[in-house]
């Protein structure tokens, strides 16, 4: 397959060669990368080093409005995009940590006040 995008001396875009969708072997990969409705695909994207670590953790948004550029006025405009791997998951992780503690902080001093309140019967007090 890859010998027969060389003749075509064109490197702005990729196109199929000439009978590749015959191709039993790139049928085959198209599976991978394509729904079967074809209504989904799938892009590989990597970036460089450590998605472990904060700074593969921040290139998760850049990516993402990264793609959603690429599709700008173009038939997939309306498209969703979504992002998996293991920055994507610190991140979700991350970002779902923090409204969890934001949620524990504020029902513990809901608690506390309500607990003061019925202590001290006075809302003045209980503050």
């Amino acid at each position: 397959m890859g010998q027969a995008f060389d003749p075509s001396e064109e490197r702005r875009l990729l196109l199929p060669a000439t009978g590749a969708f015959d191709n039993p072997e790139f049928k085959r990969g198209l599976k991978l990368f394509l729904s079967a409705d074809g209504h989904a695909a799938r892009m590989t994207i990597t970036h460089e080093g450590k998605p472990a670590t904060p700074e593969g953790i921040s290139h998760i948004d850049a990516i993402k409005n990264s793609a959603f550029d690429a599709i700008k006025a173009t038939p997939l405009a309306d498209a969703k995009i979504y992002i998996a791997g293991t920055a994507a998951t610190y991140k979700d992780i991350r970002d779902g940590a923090k409204y969890d503690l934001l949620i524990a902080a504020m029902a513990a001093l809901s608690l506390i006040l309500l607990i003061m309140m019925f202590i001290t019967r006075s809302l003045v007090a209980a503050i």
